[in-house]
């Protein structure tokens, strides 16, 4: 019952919907539109399942009613051992953690699935081309840098909360872009090297 349990017609929809490569660095457009590689099952997956294309809103709203109804499904079933620690009165000495690897865009940005692209509904990591990301964030900025290629993406959240317009090459903003680099550089002791690729992550 869980994928009926939200209406299509009720979910909100993301504010942008459209993709917008033209604006943004060059590995949003790569990891849609590059020949996959590795092993030919990935490979398949990639063009036929990881890149899934733009859909119309409709589409939009059956699938974000659908993962709802998945999250809703695993509360009930989170909801449901909270309740047996509390009958076994094992409640108030028992440590809960809580976690996930990520979501999907459901149809922010013109994008369904995850993908390294730092937008605020979604922070991933690896995805199918050649990147080293790192992202800081402070409560009104954010900035993503591929250290590979130097190429980034800079937002001021305060003025641009939906990350319409990548500042990172803007002159005027340059002082803006210089300081989150700083912070990133302060922070050596975060960053791990280049990763070789596990599963389709």
């Amino acid at each position: 019952p869980w994928s009926y349990l939200h209406l299509p017609e009720e979910v909100d929809l993301p504010e942008h919907r459209t993709r917008d490569f033209e604006t943004r660095p060059w590995w949003h457009e790569a990891v849609m539109t590059a020949e996959p590689t590795g092993n030919a099952r990935n490979i398949d997956i990639r063009k036929h399942y990881s890149r899934v294309s733009g859909q119309s809103d409709d589409q939009l709203r059956e699938i974000i009613a659908n993962t709802y109804g998945q999250i809703a499904l695993i509360d009930h079933q989170v909801g449901r051992l909270m309740n047996c620690l509390v009958e076994k009165g094992l409640a108030d000495n028992t440590i809960i953690v809580y976690s996930s690897d990520h979501g999907d865009w459901l149809g922010d940005h013109g994008l369904v699935l995850k993908g390294p692209m730092h937008y605020e509904g979604l922070l991933p990591t690896r995805a199918g081309v050649e990147l080293s990301l790192q992202t800081v964030r402070t409560r009104t900025t954010k900035l993503t840098k591929d250290m590979i290629s130097g190429a980034g993406e800079m937002y001021d959240l305060a003025a641009d909360p939906h990350e319409m317009t990548n500042l990172y090459d803007d002159p005027a903003h340059a002082a803006m872009r210089a300081g989150l680099e700083a912070l990133i550089d302060s922070r050596a002791d975060d960053m791990i090297p280049l990763q070789p690729q596990v599963g389709l992550a």
